[in-house]
């Protein structure tokens, strides 16, 4: 109880000195300009991992980082070229793009994190500069029962037998134990065993804010970005996901996320994303116990942008189906867009992907995106094959979208 009083007190504090802030602050002119963006007929189409090769997976990506020896720092602008394979294409390129957390945050020191902060840092800063591009950051975080090395080895998804509510550890300050000692070896299930799971947690995020402190623009002001809070909530497949946390926990989670951020320095630079998975049917209210859009809402002090992921679009085994699909995903917009609105947030599609879509997926997402009642600033394409179509037709389809004048992107 007496943690619990400190961090509301400690929440009240920050959001009361922050309000001022915010009010004059690189964020706030980002979250105007991408609102008036979703009010009007255009709107930017993201890519994942535009910049950075997948995040880096392997071995870093270097392309844009000068490494000598166990040093890494980041090009120049001057040095820094922004490329990927779509744009020597097409000759496209987008003006907001994902990365995630993981590719630069790691519990241990590697050099693969190291060359992937140092090239982040260039590619952010160069965006900035030339186009006022947009990052967004999602946060694939490995479970701290069987933290390894993130996106590699899955541990987003691994859910912890003896401990299933890592969450509550999170926010109560828990000390776990653990049954049976460390094992060794890549498969191991406690490779990396956190039986503090808050320390370890406000360990990364500190780190995390220490890296946006270096996103300086050449006058010296701070870069703003996009910051998605644990993402598809209302799933089961993350160790956050519904089955394994109360939605008091969760929310709880994100205020502790955003004030530590805002106390490290970030307020006024980050904007911070609510973003559940296409699970929810009705827009529902703040922490009203079912599953309902806003049933992990941390409030509209702790929120800039409001979104959802949906893989559903123009999927299905007859163009019936995938117009019901479709439709479904309509309405839900529809009703986040009148959220939006009504609370002067930031609107988004924020994850999709033509895996398993029919030929008109893009097509589909044109019509979904400009639809009457619709203000989405944003629509992002996951990587990978739930980016590019697999067939000529889709391919044909994804090419006549990047080449529509209301699809905002770089052009030659």
């Amino acid at each position: 109880m007496q943690r619990e009083f400190r961090d509301a007190t400690i929440c009240l504090s920050l959001v009361l000195v922050g309000a001022a802030l915010w009010a004059d602050s690189p964020a706030r002119e980002l979250q105007q300009r991408l609102r008036k963006v979703g009010d009007s007929d255009s709107f930017y189409w993201a890519w994942t991992d535009a910049w950075l090769d997948r995040c880096g997976a392997t071995s870093g990506d270097k392309r844009y980082a000068n490494v000598r020896g166990g040093e890494c720092c980041p090009k120049s602008l001057d040095e820094t070229m922004l490329q990927n394979g779509f744009r020597a294409k097409l000759g496209v390129a987008p003006i907001v793009a994902y990365t995630d957390v993981n590719a630069i945050i790691s519990d241990r020191d590697d050099i693969r994190h190291r060359i992937n902060r140092a090239s982040l840092t260039a590619v952010i800063r160069k965006a900035w500069d030339e186009h006022r591009g947009v990052t967004a950051f999602t946060w694939h975080l490995g479970n701290p029962c069987a933290s390894r090395t993130g996106l590699r080895k899955g541990d987003y998804r691994y859910k912890c037998p003896e401990h299933p509510n890592l969450v509550k550890s999170i926010v109560s300050g828990e000390v776990l134990k653990q049954k049976g000692g460390l094992q060794a070896g890549d498969d191991a299930p406690h490779l990396n065993w956190q039986s503090d799971p808050r320390t370890w947690y406000l360990g990364l995020l500190t780190d995390f804010a220490e890296f946006l402190s270096t996103l300086k623009d050449r006058q010296g002001r701070r870069i703003p970005v996009i910051f998605r809070y644990p993402h598809e909530m209302d799933g089961t497949w993350f160790w956050w996901g519904k089955d394994s946390c109360a939605q008091d926990e969760f929310i709880r989670w994100c205020r502790l996320t955003a004030d530590m951020l805002r106390s490290k320095g970030a307020d006024g630079q980050v904007l911070f994303a609510y973003t559940p998975d296409r699970c929810w049917r009705e827009l529902g209210a703040p922490a009203d116990g079912k599953l309902n859009y806003l049933s992990w809402y941390p409030g509209d002090d702790y929120v800039d942008l409001v979104g959802f992921d949906d893989y559903g679009i123009a999927k299905g085994k007859t163009e019936e189906e995938a117009r019901a699909n479709s439709a479904a995903t309509l309405s839900r917009m529809r009703l986040v867009s009148s959220f939006a609105r009504e609370h002067k947030k930031v609107a988004a599609l924020t994850e999709v992907g033509c895996d398993g879509a029919r030929d008109n997926f893009y097509s589909t997402i044109f019509r979904l995106m400009t639809a009457d009642g619709v203000h989405f600033a944003f629509v992002n394409s996951w990587h990978s094959q739930w980016f590019m179509p697999q067939t000529e037709a889709g391919l044909a389809d994804m090419k006549a979208f990047a080449l529509k004048p209301s699809v905002l992107m770089l052009r030659p």
